[in-house]
């Protein structure tokens, strides 16, 4: 007796029987034999063997048509070894059945979707095989749904609770919710990329981690030996990294527009421009433009060379934008009636945590300002990491914390990934741990679209642009 069935794969259609193997085998397949495929949508999935349900006995492998479908892997080879957890249905008079083993099950990710066996067209194959496997496909969206609902219940505990969500206890519990979601390691390869403040902490952290994912980095810099002694050490730790030192004040305005009409003869295309050069004075100084400090360095600047760079950025066919803020910044309401902290005793971490509210105020008007450019613009923030500038400039803070910090590779993870995930994330949102965050914890720091209208038209006309 012979009878022939139909295997579904993600829409792809096997043709099986007790005596042969499959008889068309279609691309995905063929892919999967030589090497993961690399589509972010698709992690390996499911080992699927059909054995034919007219068999009087369990018929040997020879006779088992069997197939593995591979949805990709972020990053490397994802195949693995490990056992998974079968489900087997026995026909009751024949003995034939129908085997579904998932691999990797602990890394079922977003986006994953069960294999479907349509009802052979022998009578007893619809017993056992098909209902077997459509109560595995429910148990296991089952399982999928109290994983992933555990996981945000824990994110959200974590980022609400502020101290252990921004440690690295926060970071090493948000982990096990990303599945395989890392780039792949050469994500930007061709691309060209400018982290601002890159000569330490999580700026040098991001110009390695964007060097590791093949891309072209501009460490650029205030001081080109402390560049150069960068690139040298992230040269050392990843021989044939493609880095350059560039110098460029983004304080200095005039400095800022001469950079960039260098910069943009030099290069012509960015395809990821991240602002992470950052200030935190002792003492309320001001720029030779006379501005203060802060708000020239982690407002003014970045908004002025994004503006004069936009060009050679929309030559790119993803450019993206990236505002590296500070949890700090909950603490603040946007000072939109005094941008420059001209009233009031002066701190140096207020004016921090003020400047990168502006950051985050300003990040939606800013993608909407670029949207003709296709420039995505991200605003995040790190957690609590242990910088040189921390040690600096908070050393009370960081003996409190110390143990807890994020190191700066786990500080600079939301950047590259915002750099290099496929596709873009949404654009003109508040980042962190790869997930978008609200932008408000207290409602005395809630601002009005009027406020960011205000302070949108005040930094303008500092950096001579059209509102």
């Amino acid at each position: 007796m012979h009878c022939t069935g139909e295997l579904r794969l993600r829409g792809n259609t096997f043709a099986v029987d007790c005596t042969s193997r499959l008889t068309r085998c279609p691309p995905v397949l063929r892919k999967a034999a030589d090497a993961p495929p690399t589509s972010p949508e698709h992690p390996v999935i499911a080992t699927v063997a059909v054995i034919s349900p007219c068999c009087t006995a369990r018929p040997s492998a020879s006779e088992s048509a069997s197939a593995t479908a591979f949805i990709g892997c972020h990053g490397g080879d994802d195949r693995r070894n490990a056992p998974g957890r079968p489900c087997h249905a026995s026909t009751a008079s024949r003995g034939g059945s129908i085997t579904l083993e998932y691999t990797n099950r602990n890394r079922l990710t977003r986006g994953a979707t069960s294999p479907v066996v349509t009802a052979p067209k022998h009578p007893l194959a619809l017993t056992a095989g098909y209902l077997a496997l459509r109560g595995v496909q429910r148990s296991r969206v089952e399982s999928m749904n109290i994983r992933t609902g555990m996981l945000s219940l824990v994110d959200s505990v974590l980022d609400r609770a502020i101290v252990p969500g921004y440690t690295n206890v926060g970071y090493l519990l948000r982990q096990h919710g990303w599945g395989d979601a890392d780039p792949p390691p050469d994500a930007l390869r061709g691309k060209t990329t400018l982290v601002t403040g890159a000569n330490s902490g999580i700026g040098k952290a991001i110009a390695a981690g964007l060097a590791g994912l093949g891309a072209t980095v501009l460490i650029t810099v205030r001081d080109a030996k402390r560049g150069q002694q960068a690139r040298d050490e992230i040269m050392a730790a990843r021989p044939g990294a493609d880095l350059q030192v560039e110098v460029c004040d983004v304080a200095n305005l005039a400095a800022v527009r001469a950079f960039a009409t260098d910069l943009s003869r030099r290069q012509p295309r960015l395809d990821v421009l991240i602002h992470n050069a950052g200030v935190l004075p002792a003492n309320r100084t001001e720029t030779d433009d006379g501005h203060e400090i802060t708000l020239a360095t982690h407002v003014l600047g970045p908004v002025l060379l994004t503006e004069q760079l936009a060009p050679i950025l929309a030559n790119s066919n993803d450019p993206r934008v990236i505002l590296m803020s500070s949890g700090g910044m909950y603490t603040q309401s946007l000072p939109a009636d005094d941008p420059e902290y001209r009233n009031g005793q002066y701190r140096g971490a207020t004016a921090y945590a003020r400047t990168k509210r502006m950051q985050v105020a300003l990040a939606s008007i800013l993608a909407d300002r670029w949207t003709q450019e296709r420039i995505s613009v991200y605003c995040m923030h790190p957690g609590w990491a242990d910088t040189p500038g921390v040690a600096d400039t908070l050393p009370a803070f960081r003996r409190l914390t110390g143990p807890l910090l994020r190191s700066p590779h786990q500080g600079a993870d939301t950047a590259l990934w915002l750099a290099a995930t496929i596709p873009a994330p949404a654009t003109g949102r508040f980042w962190h741990d790869r997930r978008t965050r609200p932008e408000h914890y207290l409602p005395l720091t809630r601002e009005s679209e009027q406020d960011r209208r205000l302070l949108w038209r005040y930094c303008a006309e500092a950096i001579d642009i059209d509102p």
